[in-house]
C-alpha cells in the first residue's frame, strides 16, 4: 500500500462511510468501524508491512532509501496495529475488538512496530532485529489464540 491508500482508509474511518469489500460481507453502522473486515485490514497493511519488515533480518537495510521504507512499513504497521481494536465488517469483529486480550495484542503490536521506527531512525541493525523478534511473537500469539487455523504466521 503507499502512503495515500493508507491515509484514504484512515479518512474512511474517520468518517464512518460504509463500505462492502464484497457482495457477501456485512457492513458497519456509520461510524461504528472499519469499512472492511478486520481480516481484509490486516493483510492490506499489517501483513503488507510485516512481511517486508521481516525479510530484512536476511537483507539488512544498506542506505538511505532502504532505512526510509523500513521507517514507511514501521509506520504502516503502527497504522495497522491501531485499527485492530476498531471493529471490521467481518463476522467475528465486533466480538475481537471486544476482547482485552485482542486489544493488549494490539498495544504489542504498536510497540513493536514503535520499536522498529525507532531502530530505522536509529540506523540500527540490532534494535531492528529485536523489534522484528517481537513483531514475529506478537503476531503468532495472537493468531494462535484467535486464528489458530490460519497459515504462515509463525515467522
Amino acid at each position: 500500500l503507499q502512503l495515500t491508500g493508507i491515509i484514504a482508509i484512515v479518512s474512511l474511518v474517520s468518517c464512518g462511510q460504509q463500505q462492502s469489500n464484497d457482495a457477501t460481507s456485512q457492513t458497519s453502522p456509520p461510524g461504528s468501524g472499519l469499512p472492511v473486515s478486520t481480516s481484509d485490514m490486516m493483510e492490506s497493511l499489517i501483513n503488507h508491512a510485516a512481511s517486508p519488515l521481516w525479510q530484512t533480518a536476511w537483507d539488512s537495510p544498506q542506505n538511505d532509501e532502504e532505512w526510509a521504507a523500513v521507517e514507511q512499513l514501521a509506520r504502516q504497521l503502527q497504522l495497522g496495529g491501531s485499527l485492530l481494536p476498531t471493529p471490521g465488517s467481518g463476522p467475528m469483529d465486533g466480538e475481537w475488538a471486544a476482547d482485552a486480550n485482542w486489544v493488549a495484542y494490539a498495544e504489542r503490536l504498536n510497540a513493536a512496530a514503535g520499536s522498529a521506527l525507532s531502530a530505522a531512525d536509529a540506523r540500527n541493525v540490532a534494535q531492528l532485529d529485536r523489534a522484528r523478534q517481537q513483531i514475529g511473537a506478537v503476531c503468532t500469539a495472537c493468531h494462535m489464540e484467535f486464528a489458530p487455523n490460519v497459515p504462515g504466521v509463525l515467522f
